[in-house]
């Protein structure tokens, strides 16, 4: 089932985001693919056994679309490629045996990236795509709070 991963990365055009995006991957266990997305707000097809690599297929897919209709450069269509396909590759932690969704889960694919110093130029904006992927809905890390407790996130 990884291979439909790997068909979506080689989509990607510029050789250090497919290969950064390629590497983290394969580096995830792959319980993190095999996993439900969720069990009760994602499509029923991504309820079951490997629903999180069909989820993430389905969002890659419809990032084409997007960047297609934007018209957006090869480098930023390719960094937006690599953010949906690794937006939820540390969903139920950087194990992958949560039980449930880690709230903080769009954080720890940076923390897990940097902890095998997995890295490319472009890396802050693919971290920067994935940690807002949640919206309102997120954990929001310390740092997007103010010292006058106002926070700075959605």
């Amino acid at each position: 089932m990884i291979e439909l991963l790997d068909k979506r990365i080689a989509l990607i055009r510029t050789e250090s985001i497919r290969t950064f995006t390629s590497t983290l991957v394969h580096a995830v266990p792959e319980l993190t693919w095999r996993n439900p997305t969720s069990v009760y707000y994602h499509a029923p097809e991504e309820q079951g056994e490997w629903g999180n690599l069909v989820h993430t297929v389905k969002v890659d897919r419809l990032c084409t679309i997007l960047s297609d209709m934007s018209k957006l450069s090869i480098e930023d269509a390719d960094v937006l490629h690599s953010a949906a396909i690794l937006h939820d590759s540390c969903k139920r932690g950087i194990e992958g045996k949560g039980l449930k969704a880690d709230p903080a889960h769009p954080y720890l694919v940076r923390r897990f990236a940097e902890s095998r110093s997995f890295t490319c130029p472009y890396a802050e904006e693919i971290f920067s795509i994935i940690e807002r992927h949640m919206g309102r809905w997120g954990a929001k890390p310390a740092y997007f709070t103010t010292n006058d407790g106002i926070s700075l996130s959605y």
